[in-house]
């Protein structure tokens, strides 16, 4: 019994688990309310099983990823109604997000936002997320006009 217990112990010791989050999950913009309450889900589900797991050898970390150049990006604007994305011309590649999850994996740790300098975003809500609340449906409005604008 002990035997096996001390494997069971050692195997553990190099589970790393990396959930693959959004700066949404923390940082809620207008227009994404329901992908950022999943992504915000995730990320204090990923935070809870961090601190449950501290210590049993299981890593479990969130990559907090900006805009990510896909293909749904690419298509968006193709589709019947379709239109460009706002955030599109800033994404990180899709490749830059998984050597992300390899860094994560070899050396674990909480929270990993790529790019880096998004690692700002929780001050910038807890400082300016009134001046947000204010200006957010304003350029939401805006933002749609311009694509209805553009549809017809």
């Amino acid at each position: 019994m002990r035997l096996r217990r001390i494997t069971l112990q050692k195997k553990s010791l190099s589970r790393t688990h990396v959930n693959v989050g959004s700066i949404s999950g923390g940082f809620p913009s207008q227009g994404v309310a329901v992908y950022g309450a999943s992504k915000s889900f995730l990320d204090s589900f990923t935070t809870a099983l961090h601190r449950e797991l501290g210590g049993s050898g299981v890593k479990v970390s969130i990559l907090r990823a900006g805009p990510v150049q896909t293909e749904f990006c690419r298509t968006a604007a193709s589709l019947p109604g379709g239109f460009h994305l706002p955030t599109e011309h800033i994404g990180i590649s899709a490749q830059a997000v998984a050597l992300a999850v390899l860094r994560l994996i070899k050396k674990p740790r909480r929270v990993l936002y790529v790019p880096s300098w998004l690692a700002i975003t929780p001050w910038i809500e807890a400082c300016f997320g009134r001046l947000i609340d204010q200006l957010g449906p304003l350029m939401l409005k805006r933002y749609n006009a311009s694509i209805n604008s553009k549809n017809y």
